[in-house]
């Protein structure tokens, strides 16, 4: 696995860069804090939810599909050139394969989400993977909204992200505004974008120097949580691209997951669920959706990747 192997231990709790107060936003998933510290702020990150095992696993069972799709050999960095990846990363082909199931049907995820919506009753989103490889030349979505507060100014979904590798200021990774999802800024956007009001949920949102985003740092197996009303967005670090002098590798790896309340999605889309992962379809961020919100990104599993049942714990959250 020497091409993902040489960022694995980086410490990004001590990287240096922008954050707030120290990375307040961590938390120990057995900490009471974290819940409120979500609803009040927007977002906040659960450490070390996979164990190094869990980690480990996932980081395999990718490299086995994205080997088998793409071409690539995991032990020969040089073959990296093989793997095409769109400018943001956003690998919708790779959504209903093991390696993202396995993060799906973990137990420390559930517990979280389960912990966020009072009910273990959940089912999980199948939208993608990210990867950056770190001779490219990535650029991100910059920040936006995934609900439209015009249309849906209420609690409607946790967003949230597994990174693999751990998250630098070197390499970037999510930023959020903090606050951004009060009712407060709520009004505000409204005021400054009235003509948003006809428009998805996806909506671009400008950079406010009053109010930075912040770059949220953690590490591998960490569980980063956002509400949907939170201003976000990928931002890409000085070490990534083509002027970058080190080896060729992958220097960002991460799952995007959610679950929400299984009471939340009708029959219909229970059912699309269903029939979506049997032919290997990708989603959205919005578990209860079925992929009709703005900005899915829609693809069809690649060949290549092996075909998985899914465990118990897997088909509960499907």
């Amino acid at each position: 696995m020497n091409a993902v192997s040489e960022s694995d231990h980086a410490t990004p709790r001590d990287a240096g860069g922008p954050d707030e107060n120290h990375r307040s936003y961590l938390f120990d998933i057995d900490d009471v804090r974290w819940l409120p510290h979500l609803r009040e702020r927007g977002y906040a990150v659960l450490t070390n939810v996979l164990t190094p095992d869990d980690v480990a696993t996932a980081k395999n069972l990718l490299w086995e599909d994205i080997c088998g799709a793409y071409g690539v050999s995991c032990d020969n960095p040089s073959t990296l050139s093989k793997l095409s990846l769109p400018f943001h990363g956003i690998v919708a082909s790779m959504a209903q394969t093991a390696g993202t199931w396995h993060i799906r049907g973990n137990a420390n995820v559930h517990e979280a989400f389960s912990t966020i919506w009072d009910t273990s009753d959940l089912i999980a989103s199948m939208d993608a993977i990210i990867l950056w490889r770190s001779d490219s030349h990535h650029d991100t979505e910059g920040l936006h909204l995934d609900q439209n507060p015009f249309k849906k100014p209420y609690l409607d979904c946790i967003q949230g992200m597994v990174p693999l590798l751990p998250v630098t200021s070197d390499v970037g990774g999510l930023r959020v505004v903090p606050f951004s999802h009060t009712e407060e800024a709520r009004t505000r956007f409204c005021e400054r974008f009235p003509e948003y009001k006809y428009r998805g949920d996806f909506l671009y949102v400008d950079e406010d120097p009053l109010k930075p985003a912040v770059l949220l740092e953690c590490g591998p197996g960490d569980l980063i949580l956002w509400d949907s009303r939170t201003v976000h967005g990928g931002t890409v670090g000085p070490g990534v691209g083509p002027q970058s002098e080190q080896t060729p590798r992958i220097c960002r790896m991460a799952i995007t997951v959610a679950l929400t309340p299984r009471a939340k999605a009708s029959q219909k889309v229970l059912q699309l669920r269903r029939k979506g992962f049997e032919n290997g379809i990708s989603f959205n961020h919005c578990p209860h959706e079925a992929g009709t919100s703005t900005g899915t990104i829609q693809a069809k599993r690649k060949k290549g990747c092996k075909k998985f049942d899914l465990t118990e714990s897997q088909l509960k959250v499907l």
